[in-house]
């Protein structure tokens, strides 16, 4: 298995986004726009990867070393004093598969 080369996003939990939209509204003053982001981009390789130690599958292996996507990070929504309840996405991947595993 094999992943054509090293791209890069972000990632934000549904409630965390909910919550920072009606936290704006309570705020007297807003930035025209926001970047609503966990401030940790990630790698998609890696998430996979993380996924297949879990699931104990083969891992894949990287096709190129070209870098692609954007790293972004959410200076603004951090100066409005918001803080996320679901900072690193690998804890609620964890709840996830505990989930499913629980279902079969």
């Amino acid at each position: 298995i094999s992943y054509p080369k090293i791209h890069y996003s972000n990632r934000i939990h549904i409630d965390d986004l909910a919550r920072f939209l009606a936290y704006l509204s309570t705020l007297k003053n807003v930035d025209s726009s926001y970047i609503v982001t966990n401030n940790h981009p990630l790698a998609l390789h890696e998430i996979i990867l993380w996924f297949q130690q879990q699931l104990d599958l083969p891992k894949l292996q990287l096709s190129s070393q070209e870098i692609s996507g954007k790293r972004l990070y959410a200076t603004r929504m951090l100066k409005t004093g918001f803080q996320l309840q679901h900072p690193v996405c690998f804890n609620d991947y964890t709840i996830c598969l505990q989930q499913h595993r629980q279902s079969q």
